[in-house]
Order: structure tokens, then sequence, then C-alpha cells
């Protein structure tokens, strides 16, 4: 509405047709503020009234509904009255359908809005494990040796480089929710002066990497934090359940540098360190302790 008062609007510079046909409105709203606040004391006051009981009630006293009946005939009230009991049953009836049909709506939008979400959430745990299959294959880099490490035996292989320097990245934004106070460290591009985006080189990547590695080193927690709800991990034996509902035995090394929940897990006859959050897969049940340890 604002717009059409501005220049060029419909009500900027009105002729004296319109001027007359809104002669007759308030230049306040008063009458809307005091009819809601009526209405807002009623609900309070008696929140188990209809709204339609209450609106009646509103109009009723408003619109000294009651001294213009008293100055009216007998026959002629006792007519109005009588047309009225009739009118007010149709208008219950309309108002049942009405207030179910927003009642419909909203259920609607509430499932519509519910199903929005989980396919939201499915969307984002496909793309975790996704990214976690990929870290595991590299391994969650977690110290500047263990970059420069991962980056040698990957060497002459620059497409292969950038794939795993890339997974890094992705992991410690969207999967372990890495904090950094320039966001623009996480992209894997670059826009150039002309407009056009280039990707960044596999030493860009890198230094990237590094920087996010040393930031966890230096403000992150090193050792295991105790939760009410999870025992403490580090130096346990586990049994870790996986997709496939096999229980596989492992030892529980360390904590992943920064990231308290996530652990580094060495799995019996296999070499290599794999990273999870042991906290989230032990409330679900995918996690526990293994005997062998509980009896040591």
């Amino acid at each position: 509405m604002v717009p059409e008062h501005l220049p060029g609007g419909k009500f900027w510079n009105p002729d004296e047709s319109l001027m007359e046909e809104v002669s007759s409105a308030k230049k306040h709203n008063k009458l809307p503020e005091f009819v809601f606040g009526q209405l807002d004391h009623l609900i309070s006051y008696r929140p188990n009234a209809s709204l339609l009981a209450n609106e009646a009630y509103i109009m009723f006293s408003f619109n000294k509904t009651s001294t213009w009946l008293r100055e009216l005939g007998e026959d002629e009230k006792n007519r109005l009255l009588d047309e009225s009991r009739k009118e007010g049953r149709e208008i219950r009836k309309e108002f049942i359908a009405r207030t179910k049909s927003i009642s419909d709506e909203r259920f609607r939008l509430q499932k519509l809005k519910k199903q929005e979400m989980e396919r939201l959430e499915a969307s984002r745990v496909q793309r975790a494990e996704c990214m976690t299959n990929d870290v595991c294959y590299y391994g969650l880099w977690q110290t500047v040796d263990q970059i420069n490490e991962g980056m040698d035996k990957l060497s002459g292989n620059d497409k292969e480089l950038r794939c795993a320097l890339q997974t890094q990245l992705k992991f410690r934004k969207s999967v372990l929710h890495q904090k950094h106070s320039d966001k623009q460290i996480f992209n894997l591009s670059k826009k150039e002066p002309g407009g056009k985006y280039r990707k960044l080189s596999v030493k860009e990547l890198k230094d990237n990497l590094c920087e996010l590695v040393k930031t966890a080193l230096d403000t992150g927690s090193k050792s295991e934090v105790s939760a009410y709800d999870v025992p403490l991990l580090v130096n346990k034996r586990i049994l870790h359940k996986f997709a496939d509902g096999q229980e596989y035995p492992g030892y529980v090394i360390n904590v992943v540098p920064g990231f308290p929940q996530w652990y580094n897990v060495k799995f019996d006859n296999d070499d290599a360190i794999y990273s999870y959050n042991l906290h989230e897969d032990y409330k679900r049940g995918d996690l526990k302790l293994s005997v062998s340890q509980e009896n040591a």
C-alpha cells in the first residue's frame, strides 16, 4: 500500500471523485486497535469461547444493538430475532466449515514442511556419508605432517592430489563443521577481477588446509571431553556396527584435535586409521565397549 501513496502512485494525486469516495474513512486506526484489544481481552477472560461467539459479542456491544432493538416495536423486534436465529444457524455452519478448511490447510502446509525438512535432512546425511567415505579412502589429515605425508603418497598425480585436498576441505566444512574467521578458506575456486571463477591450485588448497589444521590444533580441545550420556572412549576397545549390520572390533587411539566428539580408530586386521563421530554412534546404539576390555 505504501508505494501507492508515493509519487506516481494511485493515491499520490487523487481526483475529486476518489476524495468523495474516501471522505467517510477515518484518518487513524483507533477503531481496529480498539476491536483487537477487546478481542484479546475476551480470549483471555473466557478462553473456551469460540471465535465466532467473541466476534458476535463485540459487534453486538459496539454497534449498540440492544439500544436499537429497544426502539423497535414488539412485532418487528420478534420478527428480526427469529430471522437472526435462522441466519445464526447458517453462520455457525459456515464458521465450522471455514475453521475446518483453515485447519486442513494448516495441517497440509505443516506436512509439506515436515516432508521438505526430512528430504533436506536425508540429503544432508547422504552427502555427509559420501564425504565420510571419501575421507576414509584418504584418511583424515589432522596435522601438517600428515598433510605432507598424504600428498607425498599421491605425488605425480595432480588430479588425485586435488581430489584429496578438496575432500579434506569439504569434510571439515560440512561434517566436522569447523569454523574459521575467513569463510572463504573452504572455497575450491576463486573469483577473478574480471568476474570469472578459476579453480584453486593444489598449492592454494594445501595452504588453506594447513591453516585449518593449525587453527584446530591451536584453538580446539586436544583431549577427550566427558559427556553425561557417553562413556570415555580413548584407549578403549570397542565393537563398532556399520551399515552391513556387522560389528567390527577396534581400538580408540585418541581424539581428533579440535573435535572432541570425533575419534581416531584402528580396527583389528586393518593398518589404516579411521575417524568417526563415536558420540553419535554410541547414542544410536551402533557402538559399545568390548567385553574383553571391560573384563581386563
